[in-house]
């Protein structure tokens, strides 16, 4: 068995008590393609990308005839669209009005999940959005959650700070959280935020934050490491998630875990991984957002025992393997 490189692969790969298929992994190019190749006793092929990755992938399937098992996390084409500035279309209306600039990625990604045997969702709804843009039926998707391994830290919370975390893309609004934060400072609540990640959008909130005169109570992290970034959200109150779009949030995941309260945007992929108990906010709404801030509603027991009974790496593997086990 080939696994991508962490812990908890390893600890599959050497759990005597598991039986699954010869597996190779592709991750990145030109592997993909060399190492698919160079033996032909693998019994299926399991890869992460529809575009690049997954194209090289697809043509190591058909020329070693194994089977090809396909991870879709998130759309390439209108992610690429959107973080270049060449839509403002939501995902399903970028596909009803075609860019011929993006015919050949949205070709290629189609012609990846096609030939691949089975595709992986890490969620429902991604499993729904992916039916719903792309000719492939519900019953070859299967939605396998992510796994997120994070401890819980014993730190004590800083009074009045509030945390971003993910890319500076269009879809996250982080101008928004930007503007809402800014709305729900006061004398009573001097409300701090930290943003932690980096992206195209990254200049145009700079200047945002220069026009509001903000400098003094936001502050740009750009990328830290992961356990800098835990102990941040760790400490902080809320860790805000006003997204458009999300697949399965890692993030909101890791907050959970960590014992901090999360106000999300209200779109089906966070009630999924938040669940019943979640603080959701409508899209668009500054105002809305800066009085969730000012009354939070925590659950944060409740959303601890949600992620770790939920986002488990028990649980991935096991539907790991046995889908791997009826596809080889």
């Amino acid at each position: 068995m080939v696994l991508p490189p962490t812990s908890a692969n390893s600890s599959l790969a050497s759990n005597p008590t598991t039986t699954s298929p010869s597996l190779l992994f592709a991750a990145s190019l030109p592997k993909p393609f060399l190492a698919s190749t160079s033996s032909l006793s693998h019994d299926l092929i399991y890869t992460q990308g529809t575009l690049v990755v997954g194209f090289t992938s697809v043509l190591a399937s058909i020329f070693t005839r194994t089977p090809l098992l396909l991870k879709y996390v998130g759309d390439e084409p209108w992610e690429t669209a959107i973080s270049a500035g060449h839509t403002t279309l939501s995902l399903p209306l970028f596909y009803r009005h075609l860019s011929l600039c993006y015919l050949p990625h949205i070709l290629f990604t189609r012609f990846s999940l096609l030939a691949a045997k089975h595709v992986i969702t890490p969620s429902q709804r991604l499993k729904s959005t992916l039916s719903s843009i792309h000719p492939l039926l519900p019953s070859r998707i299967t939605v396998i959650p992510n796994a997120v391994d994070t401890k819980p830290l014993s730190l004590k919370k800083r009074p009045f700070q509030l945390i971003f975390v993910g890319r500076l893309v269009p879809w996250k609004h982080v101008d928004l959280i930007i503007q809402a934060v800014s709305i729900a400072r006061s004398k009573s609540h001097p409300w701090k935020l930290h943003l932690v990640g980096t992206g195209p959008q990254l200049a145009s909130l700079k200047r945002q934050v220069t026009r509001l005169r903000a400098k003094s109570w936001i502050k740009f992290h750009h990328n830290l490491t992961r356990p800098a970034t835990h102990r941040l959200i760790a400490q902080s109150q809320a860790l805000l998630l006003y997204s458009s779009y999300e697949g399965l949030s890692h993030t909101a995941i890791e907050a959970m875990l960590l014992g901090t309260h999360i106000i999300a945007s209200n779109i089906p992929a966070n009630r999924e991984v938040l669940g019943p108990s979640a603080q959701l906010v409508s899209l668009n709404s500054p105002k809305n957002l800066a009085h969730a801030i000012n009354h939070p509603k925590p659950h944060l027991d409740a959303n601890q025992k949600r992620a770790q009974s939920l986002y488990s790496w028990n649980n991935h593997l096991h539907s790991l393997t046995k889908l791997f086990s009826s596809l080889s």
